[in-house]
């Protein structure tokens, strides 16, 4: 494996690692973020897992430290992260999805499942309908718009700080590239094949997640034979904020 200078179709791509690198004998695990986020949206699970497994957290197409690259589609995500995948060389590892990056996982395990050994869906569905009003006001007032699409991620319990340091970091992204995102999200519908995967899967979301309602993974969980359901209580959408411990536990007990 490299992890030096990967280039994506014909780009730098941006990605964050554990303190301690890689090393042989440790699992692989690529965590993709969700809408408006980036590889800093697992620091949690990079800062505490890094002994344990090979992190390596994706900056998408538009995020981090990943420049735009012209994807509106899924399908156009999937095939970044499916080069990246070879370009890094970490085949077959495991791939751990959150929101947007649910989908984009579920994608390359229908289309390329013999580059993973076990996929983790966080906080995502097999369908992803997202409210026009959202779509129309990413523009109208972006700042306002990301702050409310931010707290609701979150319980009311949830210390502000970590609410504050969610948007300031969503914040990095463009009005556009979050309305790609989302728009992107909108369009995905795999409802017909899910039942397809037959990867061993892993599904966790919080209890009181009100963005990807805990139906939602309940559904994955009935199609997608021998799956695993983990629903973690006093968390919302940002189910690996809110709920640490629970949701690097579970991770590190499916993948080890």
């Amino acid at each position: 494996m490299d992890l030096r200078n990967i280039r994506v179709q014909g780009h730098p791509a941006g990605f964050a690692t554990g303190r301690s690198g890689f090393k042989a004998g440790r699992p692989n695990v690529v965590l993709v973020h969700g809408s408006g986020g980036s590889s800093m949206s697992w620091f949690m699970q990079l800062n505490s897992l890094e002994l344990d497994l090979n992190l390596v957290a994706v900056d998408l197409p538009g995020h981090g430290d990943t420049p735009k690259l012209p994807i509106e589609r899924i399908e156009d995500y999937t095939a970044w992260f499916t080069e990246f995948i070879e370009s890094a060389q970490i085949a077959p590892c495991f791939a751990v999805g959150h929101s947007l990056g649910g989908a984009i996982v579920q994608r390359l395990t229908l289309d390329q499942s013999a580059l993973l050994k076990g996929i983790v869906l966080v906080g995502t569905g097999a369908r992803l309908r997202v409210s026009p009003q959202i779509l129309e006001s990413i523009y109208q007032d972006f700042d306002k718009t990301v702050s409310f699409i931010v707290s609701s991620c979150y319980t009311k319990e949830a210390p502000r700080e970590l609410i504050q340091e969610a948007i300031r970091l969503a914040r990095r992204t463009t009005p556009a590239q979050f309305r790609t995102d989302f728009m992107a999200c909108d369009r995905f519908d795999i409802m017909g094949e899910v039942e397809q995967i037959q990867l061993p899967t892993l599904i966790i979301v919080g209890r009181e997640d009100v963005m990807t309602p805990v139906k939602y993974s309940e559904f994955l969980n009935r199609k997608i034979a021998g799956s695993r359901l983990v629903i973690l209580d006093n968390a919302g959408h940002a189910v690996m904020h809110q709920a640490p411990e629970a949701f690097n536990q579970a991770l590190k007990d499916f993948v080890v």
